[in-house]
């Protein structure tokens, strides 16, 4: 039981290291161009950068408090989806929030492997999340 509660735990910090990483890699280009001050980009650029600290946050409280680091887990996954369906998906984004944007549409879908990886990495840490908030049981002899 000690060895599966430890690797759950190391899974978890692994993944919310690796899904900051990415957010991070992803929105550090963006700081301080057009897309930091517009009207519906501004806001999301702003959540997705919380959503890093509240992974880091998740990677501390990881190993003293898991539920807790599940939770902020959960809550940082939350903040950084609108950033990363507005990066993959501008089309279907836009035609939600209509408005003036400075930048024409190149295509509906834009197929960014770093944007993909953060996608797929913030679904694992959903996935870890919602496991780590289950105790871990023991076998029943």
């Amino acid at each position: 039981m000690r060895n599966a509660l430890r690797f759950r735990k190391l899974a978890h910090v692994s993944i919310l290291l690796l899904a900051s990483w990415l957010s991070l890699r992803n929105t550090n280009s963006l700081d301080g161009s057009e897309f930091s001050g517009g009207r519906l980009t501004g806001p999301i650029l702003t959540m997705c950068e919380i959503a890093i600290i509240v992974f880091v946050v998740g990677i501390v409280l990881a190993y003293p408090f898991p539920r807790i680091a599940s939770v902020t887990s959960l809550l940082a996954s939350l903040l950084s989806l609108p950033f990363l369906l507005y990066w993959i998906a501008p089309r279907p984004v836009r035609s939600i929030y209509k408005g003036e944007y400075s930048v024409p549409l190149q295509s509906n879908f834009v197929w960014n492997k770093w944007s993909l990886g953060t996608a797929v990495a913030i679904l694992i840490v959903v996935v870890m999340s919602v496991w780590n908030l289950f105790p871990v049981q023991r076998p029943q002899n």
